[in-house]
């Protein structure tokens, strides 16, 4: 009868910090879910830290920041892996919407390879309306150049609204008036900010 025998194969030396928890989108202000460090062998087998390992943390946004609980301080620039452990959590906030990249460094001098992983940062719910077209000098009987407005949250990121909004236009003057084309009728009180879009754009004449 042939022969078997059962072999244990056990990790190999650390070698690699990585993510190991997925990536997420996260709305402006708060905290991320759990993200988590692991330590394995160059084969992606886990590996028990032989010593204390710090691995720095870093993000491509400038308004990103670490911190150890959900709730912060958000204030660390590095984790441990302590000795026997093989991984360590964190979280990750950022104000300010868009795509950015983490990354994981270990700088214990143990020449690992480190690891980066996406996040997506959404705008938080929108609070304000702002002008994002220059203010004009204009000539009396002549429209003015296209003012567009844009909703945005607390942080300043754009965003959209869940459903078309209505937007009331007023002016001191009392023979101003407003219109969504540059001829007229000059007549318009509101406005729709649609909600696929985060800016809506009209005309001034006075």
């Amino acid at each position: 009868s042939d022969a078997t025998q059962a072999q244990s194969i056990l990790a190999g030396p650390m070698a690699k910090v990585s993510f190991t928890s997925a990536e997420q989108t996260v709305i402006a202000g708060e905290s991320s879910a759990v993200m988590t460090a692991q330590i394995t062998d160059s084969y992606g087998n886990v590996s028990n830290a032989s010593q204390d390992v710090e691995v720095t943390l870093s993000s491509t946004s400038s308004a990103g920041a670490f911190g150890l609980t959900s709730a912060g301080p958000w204030d660390i620039a590095s984790i441990i892996v302590y000795t026997g452990s093989n991984n360590t959590a964190f979280y990750y906030r950022d104000t300010l919407a868009g795509t950015y990249m983490l990354a994981m460094n270990e700088i214990s001098g143990l020449n690992w390879e480190n690891d980066t992983q996406n996040i997506t940062i959404k705008s938080a719910v929108i609070s304000q309306l702002v002008f994002i077209t220059e203010p004009q000098t204009l000539t009396a009987g002549i429209a003015s150049d296209v003012v567009t407005i844009q909703a945005r949250d607390q942080y300043e990121n754009p965003g959209v609204l869940e459903s078309d909004t209505s937007i009331e236009v007023l002016t001191t003057s009392a023979s101003g008036g407003f219109c969504v084309t540059s001829g007229g009728p000059w007549d318009t009180t509101l406005i729709t900010l649609s909600a696929d879009n985060s800016s809506v754009s009209f005309y001034y004449y006075d």
